[in-house]
């Protein structure tokens, strides 16, 4: 990264945030208007750092240049908790947003344009696939950071039904998960979740959103 890329911190509520300042996979601005749009943010009380939390931040700086991006980190002033969270840009940030063309998003694609879908690319088993939520689920599911803020378990006929809920921007949505199991059916209400995200904000800046 350039020497001109700053890690920054943040307080939102109990916690102090440690993330890029600009980066083109996400900032500190990304996190602070994602939870400020879910009306999480409620400074009613200032938390002050003592010398041992300054001296946790200045690790957890040195941790997220380590991460080049990829993470991000929330520290906990009253339980000393730490969580690494992964690095997803929120749409149209005024700070690391990127204007979308057709070259650009050629560039950037996932798959390339001449694949014919018959590689396999997109074949993995269930069981692979919880493995990759189980070890980040705070960035998939928590109350102020997670992209779902909360799940509930609902009545069902016949197979268990799980339902997320999501505020993104000034959109709110929900996914729902059926399975022969409540974990088939968690995991399952994930996967919808993440579809129906990424269907409302693509991992682009996308200038039709909120």
């Amino acid at each position: 990264m350039s020497k001109d890329t700053v890690v920054a911190t943040h307080d939102i509520n109990q916690y102090i945030v440690v993330a890029y300042e600009k980066h083109p996979l996400g900032c500190i601005e990304c996190v602070r208007k994602r939870i400020e749009d879910k009306g999480l943010i409620h400074q009613m009380y200032r938390f002050e750092a003592d010398l041992i939390d300054r001296d946790m931040i200045e690790e957890l700086k040195l941790e997220v240049e380590q991460g080049d991006g990829h993470y991000y980190y929330a520290y906990n002033l009253l339980t000393k908790e730490i969580t690494k969270l992964i690095m997803v840009k929120y749409p149209q940030c005024k700070v690391c947003g990127e204007t979308e063309t057709i070259e650009w998003l050629e560039e950037n694609a996932i798959i390339p344009k001449n694949d014919r879908m018959n590689s396999g690319y997109r074949e993995r088993s269930f069981e692979e696939t919880i493995k990759v939520f189980q070890k980040e689920m705070d960035s998939f599911l928590h109350p102020i950071f997670g992209l779902f803020e909360t799940h509930s378990r609902n009545v069902s006929d016949c197979m268990p039904l799980i339902s997320l809920y999501v505020t993104l921007g000034k959109r709110k949505f929900d996914a729902h998960g059926r399975k022969e199991t409540y974990k088939g059916s968690f995991f399952t209400a994930i996967l919808e979740g993440l579809e129906r995200f990424h269907g409302i904000a693509p991992t682009s800046f996308s200038s039709f959103l909120c």
